[in-house]
């Protein structure tokens, strides 16, 4: 069997490990091949024209396979939980005041969503059968109902509370059809009794529901 020496790394191979182009051998082997090119890349991604293309062409790109990137990312999160694990760790320790700004800005800006997030919990304590509700499902909901409760008509706009038409647990899921706001007073008065009178649940939404991965 022919054999080469690499002109990169120096040993003698066999011709099979040399790549093979327009029917010639190259005179570096498979592996430093495949180095070179790689260094070459790395260096091609460092040049200020190559930077400057990025820039604009990633946000494009995000945004066109944005359900594609989302579950790459989470897929190789679930396949790499510890190395995942490790690197947010050292990330944060390198950026906790950053992150704790970033987090105290984003709770004051998102009330619902945080509120949103603690009934999901709540329900996922209950063992629910369906529990989707996002928090701009719950913004729409108050807005089909004109920030009034669904019991006594009472305007409270930022204060109305989820009440469960059929409550909370194994039976009751907190999803869309099954929740309509109500101000603090009736949905205690309700607790975890009957209706207090006749309501229409809103079916329909334009917000999405939580997905599920």
């Amino acid at each position: 069997m022919e054999v080469r020496i690499c002109n990169t790394c120096g040993i003698e191979k066999s011709l099979i490990d040399f790549p093979k182009r327009n029917g010639w051998y190259k005179h570096r082997c498979i592996p430093c091949e495949a180095l070179t090119r790689k260094e070459y890349e790395e260096k091609r991604r460092t040049t200020p024209e190559r930077q400057e293309y990025m820039k604009q062409y990633r946000p494009k790109y995000y945004l066109k396979n944005i359900d594609k990137i989302k579950t790459k990312v989470y897929d190789w999160k679930k396949l790499h939980k510890e190395e995942t694990k490790v690197k947010m760790t050292i990330y944060y320790e390198n950026h906790k005041e950053e992150i704790e700004a970033y987090k105290s800005n984003w709770r004051a800006d998102n009330p619902e969503k945080i509120q949103a997030t603690r009934n999901r919990r709540r329900a996922r304590k209950a063992q629910t059968p369906q529990n989707d509700l996002t928090g701009a499902q719950w913004l729409e909901l108050q807005v089909a109902f004109n920030h009034r409760c669904a019991y006594c008509g009472k305007r409270a706009k930022g204060h109305l509370t989820q009440d469960h038409l059929t409550p909370l647990g194994p039976n009751g899921p907190h999803t869309l059809h099954n929740i309509v706001p109500s101000c603090r007073s009736c949905n205690a008065k309700k607790n975890r009794g009957p209706v207090l009178q006749p309501v229409q649940p809103l079916l329909l939404t334009i917000a999405t529901p939580r997905k599920k991965h």
